[in-house]
């Protein structure tokens, strides 16, 4: 990222300002090794926030330590997530570009002005999002020298996907600079002959967002167990962290919870069917939608993890404890959760166990390595008594 924060101090008569404008989760996790790094080398730059996803992108800058936007554009307080949200806060931001009562979010005193006259800055434009076409027409609005990041990435089918595909080609036929990420993007813009400077990062900003399925748990708003929890607590962070989450779920609540889609499906509801009729189901739609990677939850789902494998798609499963060792459950249900043990040491990609005797446990009885994660907790300051 130290080229693109060189690159991006570029200097005429003095440094020229700098302004970003960032609004979805996707951008913010991009951006933020670029946002580092300039803060990292004191390049002053100007931070706008677009405003579509205000609360997600808070919990993402806390965690990559960003500091706070500068300014907001036009938006409301919650994420954006429907079509008709979308049209009004993408109307009332080219309304406020259109008439200039926007110019003070991307100028500062003196470029809003007019001191330095023509050329008043870089805008600095990250992919393909709404906010990119945005911050693109402040910088024909506002005179400022459009910098691209992840330029030249094409499918060259504008309806797949779109608007996406439009935003890119548009963004990068007005760019003064290009940052290529791959190879293939590069010979894209050459092929295309585009008028700005196109710089071969040979990387992108940062690794594409993983898409993660979690499966096994009765889902979440978390309400039953520690499985729900736990499967609450590490969908929510990650999503945060910029990644997209899909939780199954035996229960209809609104999607999406805390920025993780919910996907519900029905289930048999008997004790000892309920788990493994819901996981089945899940594993056939997860097989139909697709993952990055999948997780599952309960060491009773074991003999379903093969199945994600072979299509391509890594699973981890947690174990949890000794279920069958439980008087809750009859002699089948004993057997099945001893099968499952064994299932586990091959099924899926790699087993994780939350406690260090349930580690010892598979290495001893299996020969079975596990990856041992233990849960973790909230913690905060505990209330004094005066």
């Amino acid at each position: 990222m130290a080229s693109v924060a060189r690159k991006a101090h570029w200097t005429e008569k003095g440094a020229m300002s700098i302004c970003v404008c960032i609004g979805t989760k996707g951008q913010y996790v991009k951006t933020a090794p670029v946002l580092l790094e300039m803060d990292s080398r004191g390049i002053p730059y100007r931070l706008v926030h677009a405003n579509q996803h205000p609360r997600i992108t808070r919990d993402i800058a806390e965690s990559f330590g960003l500091r706070e936007p500068d300014c907001r554009m036009a938006g409301c307080e919650r994420d954006i997530a429907t079509s008709g949200e979308a049209l009004r806060w993408l109307g009332r931001n080219l309304w406020g570009l259109l008439t200039g009562s926007s110019r003070q979010l991307f100028l500062d005193d003196k470029e809003s002005r007019g001191v330095r006259g023509k050329g008043a800055g870089l805008m600095l434009i990250h992919g393909d999002a709404p906010p990119a076409l945005l911050s693109l027409a402040a910088a024909l609005r506002y005179r400022m020298r459009a910098v691209h990041l992840e330029a030249g990435e094409r499918t060259y089918n504008p309806l797949q996907p779109f608007p996406e595909e439009l935003t890119r080609m548009l963004v990068d036929r007005f760019s003064r600079i290009l940052f290529a990420g791959s190879q293939k993007a590069l010979e894209n813009l050459k092929r295309e002959r585009v008028r700005g400077e196109v710089v071969f990062i040979g990387m992108n900003t940062l690794l594409d967002a993983v898409r993660l399925a979690l499966l096994g748990t009765r889902g979440i708003p978390a309400s039953y167990g520690g499985f729900e929890t736990f499967a609450e607590e590490l969908s929510t962070r990650l999503v945060a962290r910029g990644h997209q989450v899909a939780v199954y779920t035996r229960t209809r609540h609104a999607s999406p919870y805390r920025g993780v889609e919910l996907r519900w499906l029905p289930t048999v509801r008997h004790k000892y069917l309920d788990t493994l009729a819901h996981t089945a189901l899940a594993t056939a739609h997860l097989l139909l939608r697709g993952a990055d990677a999948a997780l599952y939850c309960n060491g009773a789902n074991a003999i379903f993890t093969w199945a994600p494998r072979l299509a391509g798609i890594p699973v981890a499963l947690n174990v949890d404890g000794l279920e069958r060792t439980r008087k809750k459950w009859n002699r089948l249900a004993r057997g099945w959760y001893r099968l499952s043990e064994w299932l586990a040491t091959f099924c899926p990609t790699e087993v994780i166990t939350d406690a260090a005797s349930i580690r010892d446990y598979y290495a001893r009885t299996y020969g079975k390595r596990s990856t041992f994660i233990p849960y973790g907790a909230e913690v905060g300051r505990v209330a004094e008594d005066d």
